[in-house]
């Protein structure tokens, strides 16, 4: 048997949901996990660049919503890298749920969270959503980037490139040319 996982939520997630996803996974999850909030861990974790560095060495998985994107200071996902923590960040439509659906999120994708938890230290995964019904993917995520790698992109069907948008080849037409019975109805 492994040894239990040690899995971190940010402050990104609030304490509440947090302890109800604790409680759920120690209920009807088979794998022994220690799921705690960063401000039971650190209570004063303050900076990111403070309460990364003092996690570093134990062993600790990160859960966070923070892709980096505010000015100022050392950016999470980056710090994660380079101190070697494996870390799963949730997408922005992932972390803007309600509560109970970002608890549905994590419920769902606990199973290949657990595994994918178990590569190789450092290993950045993005949680997002997949498709219009709302499934759940866990995407392993190139070093320093949040596009996935080669082999999830070509499981997802991602191209990295911005699609270029397409002019319509037929100008639209104005009210003076639509007929009046059709103009009634739009």
């Amino acid at each position: 048997m492994n040894d239990p996982l040690k899995i971190l939520f940010d402050e990104n997630f609030g304490e509440p949901l947090v302890s109800a996803l604790a409680k759920i996974i120690a209920e009807f999850h088979d794998e022994p996990c220690e799921i705690r909030h960063v401000f039971h861990v650190i209570p004063s974790a303050g900076k990111d660049e403070v309460w990364i560095t003092k996690i570093a060495n134990a062993g600790w998985i990160v859960i966070s919503a923070d892709r980096g994107k505010v000015c100022g200071g050392a950016k999470l996902p980056d710090l994660c890298w380079r101190n070697n923590i494996t870390h799963f960040l949730a997408s922005r439509t992932v972390a803007q749920g309600n509560r109970f659906e970002r608890l549905r999120v994590f419920v769902s994708a606990w199973p290949r969270i657990i595994v994918d938890a178990r590569k190789q230290s450092g290993t950045r995964f993005s949680l997002r959503y997949d498709g219009r019904n709302r499934n759940i993917a866990v995407v392993e995520c190139c070093p320093g980037t949040f596009t996935p790698t080669a082999a999830a992109a070509k499981r997802l069907k991602f191209d990295s490139r911005p699609k270029k948008k397409r002019r319509s080849s037929s100008p639209k037409r104005t009210a003076k040319e639509i007929p009046e019975d059709e103009r009634l109805f739009r």
